[in-house]
């Protein structure tokens, strides 16, 4: 079996977004590659406990790379710290080079560059001569909990509360301030907040009967909660793209660069309602507004769920498959 190497990055600063995304498309290649996650060795503590079930090369020197690249594997990186130079440079050891890949530019050393972002054109990417472009939510990188419920997935709005996440490190607490934001509006329906960051909001939230606090869920207590509920509250990250894949309406906001194009086609292709940039917990305050406008629009909820429904079918794992088996 050929293998499939993946270059990522992942610790207390950065967060687990890339990692999330590379563990959920190493879901998806598993049957046709023997993978492997290439983590530098100073994100160790870090890594090691989300990546348990997976073979891992933990890399005290990237140089480590071309002793075990071998010329028909396939290496997909996400990392902000891999450049066009570092690609140029890996890019004749192998079969392909998958730049997985969430702020458009000018990309060089690539065969493959792979970038879910909804709504998102060709044109935003300056590339080398016949490099392929796998762009949009037909090729959305989920976990198979997700993409198999989406195959299948109820048209239709349904459920109770609000299920909220901005991550679990949360650095930001939002998810807190949130939450306060709807129980002090008098929202009586459950709330459901996933984080595992500590606030001096917590206390508070607690003494409501309707809060739940919720944290280092897997991928199917993560479905099961969201299923609960009837809108959902969060980053434009990985977690937009499952809400999509269980038909959920969505309030959607943004916090860091990388998030921003997913936002903005979530909200031009009317997948999500948008309540903006954020920059820190404060700017939640009045959220209960736009919440409530969207919570109780039953109109508005049912075509988000068709257009959610129209844009992604759960069947982004053959897709992106089919391509890399059968690339260059």
């Amino acid at each position: 079996m050929r293998k499939a190497w993946i270059r990522v990055d992942a610790n207390t600063r950065i967060g687990r977004g890339h990692l999330s995304r590379c563990m959920a498309l190493a879901e998806m290649l598993k049957a046709d590659f023997a993978i492997v996650f290439l983590i530098a060795a100073a994100n160790k503590s870090f890594c090691q406990p989300l990546l348990a079930d997976w073979e891992v090369c933990y890399m005290e020197d990237e140089a480590v790379l071309l002793a075990l690249l071998q010329k028909d594997d396939l290496l997909l990186v996400d990392s902000y710290e891999i450049d066009n130079d570092w690609r140029i440079k890996h890019k004749p050891l192998v079969h392909t080079l998958v730049d997985v890949n969430d702020i458009p530019g000018q990309i060089s050393g690539a065969h493959v560059i792979l970038n879910h972002c909804p709504a998102l054109q060709p044109d935003r990417y300056t590339t080398d001569e016949n490099t392929l472009l796998l762009l949009g939510m037909d090729y959305a990188i989920l976990r198979p909990d997700f993409l198999s419920y989406a195959q299948n997935a109820p048209v239709q709005i349904s459920g109770t509360g609000v299920f909220i996440c901005f991550g679990g490190a949360d650095p930001h607490l939002l998810g807190h301030k949130a939450a306060q934001e709807l129980l002090i509006a008098g929202f009586k329906d459950p709330v459901y907040l996933v984080s595992a960051a500590e606030s001096e909001l917590t206390a508070q939230l607690m003494g409501y009967e309707n809060f739940h606090l919720l944290s280092h869920l897997n991928a199917a207590e993560m479905r099961t909660h969201m299923l609960k509920v009837r809108v959902l509250l969060l980053s434009a990250s990985i977690l937009s793209f499952e809400a999509i894949a269980l038909r959920k309406p969505l309030l959607a906001l943004y916090y860091v660069d990388n998030q921003q194009l997913i936002y903005e086609g979530l909200v031009k292709l009317g997948m999500a309602k948008g309540y903006g940039r954020v920059a820190s917990a404060k700017d939640m305050i009045g959220i209960y507004q736009d919440f409530e406008a969207l919570y109780s629009d039953d109109e508005k909820l049912q075509d988000m769920v068709v257009r959610q429904q129209l844009m992604l079918d759960g069947q982004s794992k053959n897709r992106v498959r089919d391509c890399l088996l059968g690339s260059k």
